[in-house]
């Protein structure tokens, strides 16, 4: 089997601060966003996948991992 893309979780103390980062800074697309379930995390969208092709990351709480 052979990989066409790998996108991995990584783990971030404010994934605000960093998805404006990435995507203000360096040019990244917000791809969407993931709602925490309820009373699970102090921000709203605790994980962010963003993209810059070809290359794919995604932005989580750390206490979401």
């Amino acid at each position: 089997m052979e990989y066409q893309t790998l996108s991995p979780n990584i783990g971030v103390k404010s994934v605000d601060e960093t998805v404006q980062f990435y995507t203000e800074t360096l040019g990244f697309n917000l791809i969407m966003s993931v709602p925490a379930p309820t009373g699970n995390s102090i921000e709203s969208d605790p994980l962010r996948p963003i993209q810059s092709d070809p290359l794919k990351l995604c932005f989580t709480t750390r206490s979401f991992l």
